[in-house]
């Protein structure tokens, strides 16, 4: 395998980002840290993701979540009628509870 130390890689015209044509691996021992806005279409899966700013998903994120949520916002929240008759359905009473 070849080994090639540079400082900084640029596109050919030095004016873009390059391309991964076939991806990119990083050792479990390394970390990647990015500054700036980052966007990835398609599939993300890390075993640990730390962020200090905002994250805004347009599908869905699951695992285990930490932090306070105190600035979570939840888009198509269903109507109360939908709620309630998902509380009949189920058979839960508040006043029985």
């Amino acid at each position: 395998m070849s080994k090639i130390k540079v400082n900084y890689v640029s596109n050919k015209t030095d004016d873009g980002a390059i391309e991964l044509s076939q991806g990119a691996s990083i050792p479990a021992t390394k970390t990647l840290s990015v500054s700036g806005a980052t966007d990835i279409s398609g599939t993300m899966t890390a075993a640990s993701l730390s962020t200090s700013g905002n994250v805004t998903s347009g599908g869905t994120i699951s695992g285990n979540l930490s932090g306070d949520g105190s600035n979570i916002s939840l888009p198509n929240n269903p109507p109360i009628g939908r709620i309630m008759a998902i509380k009949r359905i189920l058979g839960y009473d508040e006043f029985r509870a």
